[in-house]
Formats: structure tokens, sequence, C-alpha cells
């Protein structure tokens, strides 16, 4: 299925809504979720796309990447303007074949069927201007846009929040 770019400033329910389309959708898989400024880029490569045995020192098994365990499900990227560049190419990679290298292995490649969300609150088109981002990645991500508006733009919304708080918690 296409991917799906969720873009909003933090704390207005991205990842929410991630889920809902997960829960609401036809994937049979787990919710698999990453927030992308959380790691080292080269623990971030490692997360991602798992490692053969013997791929660096201390590699004792094979280790499936984040990729690999959202199969038939959904991986959630949150904030994924914050992925270094090289892992930008290799997602793209991902998004035009379906498949995936695991670090350690040349020929080997794992075709895998998943559904990938990402969120933003930055400008990826500004991150494309300024060749942070890749903008053919942007370009395949952007083909399913939702946007997640914060809760001072939408007044009305507040008291049913908070009536619906009082319910839960009162």
């Amino acid at each position: 299925s296409e991917p799906v770019l969720i873009e909003g400033s933090q704390g207005t329910g991205k990842e929410r809504i991630a889920r809902t389309l997960h829960y609401n959708g036809s994937s049979t898989g787990p919710f698999v979720q990453l927030r992308c400024n959380a790691l080292s880029a080269d623990s971030l490569d490692l997360e991602l796309f798992g490692y053969t045995k013997g791929a660096f020192p201390g590699a004792n098994v094979d280790r499936p990447g984040l990729f690999h365990r959202a199969q038939d499900g959904t991986l959630f990227l949150d904030e994924i303007g914050e992925l270094p560049l090289e892992i930008q190419r290799r997602m793209l990679a991902f998004l035009e074949t379906g498949s995936i290298q695991r670090r350690g292995t040349s020929r080997r490649s794992d075709r895998l069927d998943l559904r990938l969300i990402a969120s933003t609150s930055v400008s990826l088109e500004a991150a494309v201007r300024e060749e942070t981002f890749v903008r053919e990645l942007f370009e395949r991500l952007s083909t399913i846009v939702l946007v997640a508006p914060p809760l001072a733009g939408r007044p009305e919304d507040i008291e049913p929040i908070v009536r619906h708080g009082i319910e839960c918690f009162g």
C-alpha cells in the first residue's frame, strides 16, 4: 500500500493518527514505531534494516530490523525529517523495490510487505530545498499527506476534549 505522510506540530496526535490508520486498515501484522531522532545514524541503520551474523565484531547472530518486524503490518517513523541522508536513500530504495538488505550481506535482499507511515513536525519541502532531505523520498512519501492541525487552531474541539477527559478521569 502507499506510504502516508502525517504533518503537524509536536503534540498534535500524529502517532494517534498512524495507529488509527493501522488498526482500521486491512493489515494483519504489528504496528512498529521508531522515533527517528532517538538514535545515532549507525544505530538507526542497524535498528531499521537489521544485520547478519558476522557483519561487525559482536554480531553473533542474524538480527532482523524494524522493517522485518513490521512484516504484513505498519512501520511508523516519527520525525522522518531527522533521518540521515544515507538512511533516507535506503528507505527510498525500499519504497521503489519492496526489498531491503541487512548489514553484512551484499547479495541477499529480503522482500517485505508492509505499510510505511511517516510523520514530521518540520517542512520537508524546505528540507529538500536545503538538501537535508532526499527529493525523491519526499515525492514518494507525499502521495498521501494528512495534516494534524494544532488544538489552538481548533477551539471548537476544546470543550468536547475536556468533557471526555472528565468522564474518563474525573
